[in-house]
């Protein structure tokens, strides 16, 4: 996490937590550590009537916040049991999502290789033919000189 960003988290995470009056289940170092690295100048405003996932939080606040609470707020095993199994599962998808993507990404690349192997092949037979027809002009172009020398000296 970029430092500045991770400031802001901090400054983000401290206002949801006074808001939702949260801050006594957090361990006060903690609190403390965010308080003294917190970006003070960053604006940051919780809309009251709106829950928190619709907030327009940064990742990094997300992020911190969903380990603040597995950590500390959330008591309930069972319910951390739970969000364990969510968090892996989207993980999971995340992983499965991000291969697909390689691969697609890869099987595109390989596409517009073989183009460009194509293309490269197309004008590498364009330009023999050139080539070809302009040594053809070369020659016959000689043997005219040469025959017209050859006229002039008889």
């Amino acid at each position: 996490m970029e430092d500045t960003e991770q400031k802001k988290a901090y400054k983000e995470i401290l206002v949801i937590l006074e808001e939702l009056e949260l801050k006594n289940d957090i361990p006060k170092d903690l609190i403390d550590m965010f308080k003294k690295e917190q970006d003070v100048n960053w604006n940051f405003n919780l809309e009251k009537d709106k829950p928190l996932e619709e907030q327009n939080l940064m990742k990094e606040t997300t992020n911190l916040l969903s380990v603040l609470y597995m950590t500390y707020i959330c008591k309930d095993k069972k319910e951390q049991k739970e969000l364990i199994k969510s968090y892996e599962k989207t993980q999971e998808e995340k992983d499965k999502k991000y291969l697909e993507n390689l691969f697609e990404r890869k099987k595109e690349k390989q596409i517009l290789d073989d183009k460009v192997e194509s293309e490269n092949k197309s004008d590498l037979v364009i330009s023999k033919t050139k080539l070809s027809t302009k040594l053809k002009n070369i020659l016959i172009n000689l043997k005219k000189f040469f025959q017209n020398i050859f006229k002039t000296k008889k």
